[in-house]
């Protein structure tokens, strides 16, 4: 049994823990960050609402933190699916300073006796802020950092978003990157999706291991989780990384470094190697020499983008016109009906002198010039 003072040093230090789930958008993060659940790490509870044709178990990212991610990346002028680097130094502009204090204030008040687990894949690549925030708050990260086949991550993006094939394989460059990069010195691990979906309990136990969290193999939340949570349909596509040398429009680095991601999820080698780090910043590399082209795509990717939105909106508004006119023929239509329907009455024919000497009254001198001229025609 545990002292009282071992479980009050225990809380301590779980009430220090941030648990951050990493990984590309599509990449089973959401997945992941459920099992955190049957690990004692609390997640929140105000989570953003599961989308039935994107994500029909649930994202479990809490709202106020990700709408300060969405805000964050309008502040730097970025979105999240932007071609371009983002330096650390564009994080000590002024304007990020008040954004900061909110995620303080975020944080602290979601601390709790447990771990907190934080997910949204903009982490990805607004680590330098959050790593700010967390020295801060004297917090200790961990990462769990889902990885998943690059090319099931470009279809999902290309069904979910239509995006192109070379733009969902730089996106997933770039969100990896940096999980192996900018986490060095912390507790982390590698779990990919296939190998979760293939032997949870197995990979579940890595993630509790790896960073020093309780786990019950015959737990009910385990047993749930597994049995219930986790089905076929969270999988649509799944390849062998010897797809990737057919796949067209893979661009270079992608092949190397999912091979080794995928031997990080195997525990084939250690993620603290130094050939883990050489690679990652020899990919990185390259991928910085493009930059020039990578912002070129980016703002041509937002200007299509526009002129797709006008389009859009132009159709929209010729289709409304469209309606309008038709809806206006169809009341003159209605109301010329009405009429000869009136002119060709009895009532109408039998009440015509009435008319005539109703009108008389009113303008007689311009009803003489009007007889007058009729019966100059006639003679």
């Amino acid at each position: 049994m545990l002292s009282q003072r071992s479980t009050q040093k225990m809380n301590l230090e779980n009430n220090n823990r941030v648990i951050v789930v990493l990984g590309m958008h599509r990449s089973g993060t959401s997945v992941l960050t459920r099992s955190l659940q049957e690990m004692g790490v609390d997640l929140g509870h105000d989570f953003i609402e599961p989308q039935p044709m994107v994500n029909k178990k649930g994202f479990f990212e809490d709202v106020e933190i990700n709408k300060l991610n969405v805000d964050l990346l309008t502040a730097l002028n970025r979105d999240w699916d932007d071609l371009t680097f983002l330096p650390a130094f564009a994080f000590e502009q002024d304007n990020i300073a008040s954004l900061k204090l909110r995620a303080i204030d975020l944080l602290r008040l979601k601390k709790s006796d447990k771990p907190f687990g934080l997910k949204d894949p903009r982490i990805n690549r607004l680590l330098p802020f959050w790593q700010g925030v967390f020295k801060h708050l004297n917090l200790t990260p961990s990462y769990v950092i889902a990885t998943r086949h690059p090319t099931s991550v470009m279809c999902s993006l290309k069904a979910r978003d239509g995006f192109d094939d070379e733009k969902s394989y730089y996106l997933w460059l770039e969100h990896v990157l940096p999980v192996i990069l900018e986490t060095e010195g912390s507790k982390r691990v590698v779990v990919d999706f296939d190998l979760l979906l293939a032997n949870p309990q197995a990979q579940i136990q890595r993630v509790a291991k790896s960073l020093d969290l309780p786990f019950e193999i015959d737990s009910i939340g385990v047993k749930k989780y597994i049995g219930d949570f986790l089905d076929k349909e969270l999988r649509h596509t799944q390849f062998k990384l010897e797809d990737l040398h057919v796949a067209p429009n893979v661009p270079e680095g992608v092949t190397d470094t999912y091979r080794l991601l995928n031997r990080l999820a195997r525990d084939e080698v250690d993620i603290n190697s130094p050939e883990v780090k050489q690679k990652f910043e020899q990919v990185s590399t390259q991928l910085q020499t493009l930059s020039p082209a990578l912002n070129y795509m980016t703002r041509a990717d937002k200007l299509l983008s526009e002129c797709h939105q006008h389009f859009s909106s132009l159709t929209n508004e010729t289709i409304r016109l469209g309606e309008r006119e038709s809806q206006l023929n169809t009341e003159l239509a209605v109301e010329r009906s009405r009429l000869m329907t009136i002119l060709s009455s009895n009532s109408w024919r039998l009440t015509m002198p009435l008319r005539e000497l109703a009108r008389f009254a009113r303008s007689p001198k311009q009803q003489l010039r009007r007889y007058a001229k009729m019966i100059k025609s006639k003679s």
